[in-house]
């Protein structure tokens, strides 16, 4: 067992950069007079936003990538400087039931670690940014600087939309400049790392008391068992670390509400790193700094702007590039408005995306038990408010803070409300900053429903058992459908996790599958030559298993090859004025982001369906539903020409 958790290759690759990471994560954290979890977290969002801005910077002035790792140390240290003058001391943390607290952390810290490490490869069939951040970083290492699009044979397009994404990549960078080919290791540890930390931070804003440790604890297993939401943004590695970590940090600083103007100013900092996360952060920060702000002022009399200014400043700082492809879009696709104009929510369709995203509804439906994990939190503090409404009548700090989770639960909300965009009906990426409320309110609830003493002689074994219990009988239904070999014991178990997660990986079994049909043709037909994508998650990750030069590639739906669709007679001449690249189709012969194309793309979707007997088509291999087109370049072919990453 120990060898498929830890120390694998693989695996004990991706735990020395969680521990890298974190050692210096901590180190900040302590510079800016924070402790513990606490401290480890806003550090792991400071060490995030500095490697960031070093990227940007070294990016937008073409400068050589081997000073990346100094200019972010030089970045981390402003960072730092700055917010010690700004921020007064953190409080000190919590000391209370301590044994329970670092028990259940440690056990959700393992669970996280084992749902994620189960998970060893990279994959776009979840998320492209599986492939597209280890792949970007390790050829912007080989090209010696970090890669503008147009070093890149993608071109503008849908796909190099998420070029503008950056949330971990400036972690992914360091990651590599620590240890050559250690990007993939980099991208999962920073994942992991966000993810554990959040849970025990969460954690950690509950030590007053052993009933709220025990009730979140229990409501995390279940949540992992049982949502879909919950369980891929933790668990699966799905991105966007900063939005949920940053909500977390948050979150905690927001129920520190001893000292409200130090709460705030906590909570107002930790907000400025979103923007690195999404573009929509710096909205979301703006907010929460505007209404830090107006609480400490109304309920303290406190009108220093001093402080508010200067991290206004910072976020406007951090915001620079936003604020740039905003007022000059690079892409068709940033910041969102193709995607606004081709692909318009009705208010019915958003309001019920909202009722969803409050775990009202599931899906089209109701809950189908009414009352389920993801809404408890509404009933609970129903009954919190209830129970305390007299001394939340008589203090408006009680009020204020009683109140601070649902500005994370609404943001999103106003957000959506403002411009009109929803990806997907049962739940969107815009609310992950909240994702921990669901989590916490209730166990707060409980914590201050339910007198410590009530739990002062509970053995701390018996919550250990319950503990198993729950997450024994939330996951009984997915042992019982996949047939799991639970009575062989846990290294059976651990091992058919790992090989359900390898069979389930496209990219990779492609890959295999083009190894044993091709032999000693692969290298030639397949790593030399530029693979044409028409889908990327999956479909990008492929690259990483196959080798050749990620930036040869190209995209179905970029510029530099929809410029050929109107003089383009078929599908063969367009291939043939592209010079003959394989075509990838990993969801099959269907045109997933054609929906936000209005070209002639559709008079090609025929022929892409029914390519195996072509005679342009050298080989066809396929793997489940991914089809993967070798073509046989043609006597007017100029052969594969140079592209832009040609010198990697």
């Amino acid at each position: 067992m120990l060898d498929l958790l830890f120390l694998g290759q693989t695996q004990s690759a991706i735990l020395a950069y969680v521990l890298v990471f974190l050692a210096l994560s901590t180190g900040i954290g302590r510079t800016l007079r924070l402790h513990s979890v606490a401290g480890a977290a806003f550090g792991f969002l400071v060490l995030s936003g500095s490697t960031a801005l070093a990227m940007f910077a070294l990016r937008k002035l073409a400068l050589p990538i081997v000073s990346f790792a100094p200019l972010s140390a030089v970045a981390a240290a402003l960072i730092v400087l700055v917010l010690r003058r700004v921020l007064p001391p953190g409080d000190r943390p919590i000391t209370a039931n301590c044994t329970l607290f670092w028990t259940i952390a440690a056990g959700l810290a393992l669970v996280l670690w084992t749902l994620r490490v189960i998970q060893l490869d990279p994959s776009a069939s979840l998320s492209s940014h599986h492939g597209w951040y280890p792949l970007y970083i390790q050829d912007s290492f080989k090209l010696g600087r970090f890669a503008e699009v147009a070093d890149m044979a993608f071109g503008q397009g849908y796909l190099t939309s998420i070029f503008y994404n950056v949330d971990l990549m400036g972690v992914v960078a360091l990651g590599e400049w620590l240890h050559s080919s250690g990007a993939w290791a980099a991208y999962s540890a920073a994942s992991t790392l966000a993810a554990i930390l959040s849970v025990v931070l969460v954690a950690s804003a509950l030590r007053h008391s052993r009933a709220a440790l025990l009730t979140y604890a229990m409501l995390v297993l279940a949540l992992l068992a049982t949502d879909f939401l919950y369980r891929t943004t933790l668990a699966r590695n799905w991105g966007d670390g900063l939005l949920f970590l940053g909500g977390a940090v948050m979150l905690f600083h927001m129920m520190r509400g001893r000292d409200l103007r130090s709460a705030a100013l906590w909570t107002a900092a930790a907000s400025l790193f979103l923007v690195f996360s999404r573009h929509y952060g710096a909205f979301y920060s703006g907010i929460i700094l505007g209404l830090g702000f107006l609480a400490v002022w109304r309920l303290r009399g406190d009108r220093r702007l001093g402080p508010w200014i200067i991290l206004g400043l910072l976020l406007v700082a951090f915001s620079t590039r936003e604020i740039f492809c905003i007022l000059s879009p690079p892409s068709p696709f940033y910041p969102g408005s193709r995607l606004l104009d081709t692909v318009p929510a009705s208010a019915l369709y958003l309001l019920v995306g909202s009722l969803n995203d409050l775990g009202l509804m599931l899906g089209e439906g109701l809950m189908p038990t009414v009352i389920g994990p993801r809404n408890l939190y509404l009933i609970a503090i129903i009954a919190l408010l209830i129970h305390q409404r007299r001394r939340l009548a008589r203090q408006p700090l009680r009020r204020l803070v009683y109140g601070a989770p649902f500005v994370l639960l609404l943001l999103p909300q106003l957000l959506q409300a403002l411009i009109g965009y929803r990806s997907s009906l049962d739940y969107s990426k815009t609310t992950l900053i909240a994702i921990h409320v669901a989590t916490f309110l209730p166990a707060f609830a409980v914590g201050r429903l339910l007198p410590d003493r009530a739990l002062t002689r509970w053995p701390l074994w018996a919550s250990g058992v319950g503990a198993v219990m729950v997450a024994a009988l939330a996951a009984m239904p997915v042992l019982d459908h996949h047939s799991v070999p639970w009575r062989q014991g846990p290294a059976a178990m651990l091992g058919w996790a790992f090989q359900l997660y390898h069979d389930h990986n496209p990219d990779l079994n492609m890959a295999a599958q083009l190894r044993t049909e091709l032999g000693p043709d692969f290298s030639r037909t397949i790593t030399d030559r530029p693979i044409l994508y028409v889908h990327y998650e999956p479909g990008l990750a492929i690259r990483h298993y196959v080798g050749g030069r990620f930036f040869c590639d190209l995209d179905f739906w970029s510029e530099p090859v929809q410029r050929h669709f109107a003089e383009a007679k078929s599908l063969q001449d367009l291939v043939a004025r592209l010079n003959y690249p394989n075509i990838y189709l990993s969801f099959g012969p269907t045109f997933l982001y054609g929906r936000y194309f209005n070209n002639d793309w559709p008079r090609f979707a025929k022929e892409m369906a029914h390519l195996d007997g072509a005679a342009w088509i050298e080989r066809t291999v396929r793997h489940n539903s991914g089809i993967f087109h070798i073509t046989r370049p043609g006597a007017h072919s100029a052969g594969t020409p140079a592209c832009p990453g040609a010198g990697l």
